[in-house]
């Protein structure tokens, strides 16, 4: 099964989104991509907590972007048939009229917003997803954050899963795990997380073309759900108060 002859991509539009393509697309050529407007890269937060949580919460999200443009420097978006989107919710009838136009071999998602069941029957039978975080265990938000919240850095990490109705509930194809060592911060952790997934990437292709079929296993572990309503900028006080980073 040669998945790469058609593929393209369901992606949000920050740096490291936009990293992925690119690396993806210089190993293995894209025919389209669908871009997604995301929230701002550093997001406004209201002025009724403490000091202190105020200034954790910015500094955590100027420290991905300062990390996502150290790690992802000189990315660019490959130059292909692409469309942008507002979101899936509000633009569903363009990106089932891309679909149809591109007829995929192969739809990835990264950083996309929850797809709606027309979307998913417009799609190819190959989507997959790659989530940020070690899915069925961490699902939803956030879930390269919530491992460092309870202490099991070893937990940070991205999966590769087949696309279900249910949010990250669909079959593993792989983890990939970022290499760990003494004085990386949590957003260093998912920056080579993201470069392990990549590479990680190759492995799926090679097994289809050998098997015919995409690897994926189900994993009866229900984990955990996280929305992104969980995540409250007291929640920080861990990582930058009593851990500094």
């Amino acid at each position: 099964m040669n998945i790469t002859k058609n593929i393209v991509l369901l992606i949000g539009n920050h740096t490291r989104h936009i990293y992925f393509a690119d690396k993806i697309h210089s190993k293995f050529p894209l025919s389209g991509i669908i871009i997604e407007k995301r929230e701002n890269i550093i997001p406004k937060i209201k002025n009724i907590y403490e000091k202190k949580d105020i200034k954790n919460f910015n500094k955590h999200f100027a420290n991905r972007d300062y990390f996502e443009k150290k790690y992802f420097n000189n990315t660019k978006l490959p130059n292909v048939d692409r469309i942008e989107i507002i979101s899936p919710k509000k633009n569903s009838k363009k990106i089932i009229n891309f679909i149809k136009k591109m007829k995929p071999s192969l739809v990835i998602l990264f950083g996309a917003s929850v797809l709606s069941k027309k979307i998913l029957d417009s799609m190819p039978l190959q989507t997959i997803n790659l989530h940020a975080g070690l899915a069925p265990y961490y699902r939803g938000s956030a879930c390269n954050f919530w491992p460092f919240y309870f202490l099991s850095p070893h937990h940070a990490g991205y999966t590769y899963h087949k696309v279900e109705k249910e949010v990250d509930k669909g079959n593993i194809i792989l983890h990939s795990l970022p290499k760990l060592k003494k004085g990386l911060s949590i957003h260093e952790v998912n920056c080579l997380g993201l470069i392990s997934a990549i590479t990680d990437f190759s492995k799926i292709v090679k097994f289809a073309k050998m098997n015919n079929k995409i690897p994926s296993k189900k994993i009866n572990n229900q984990g955990k759900f996280f929305f992104s309503s969980d995540f409250k900028p007291q929640h920080l006080r861990n990582i930058y108060n009593l851990f500094s980073d």
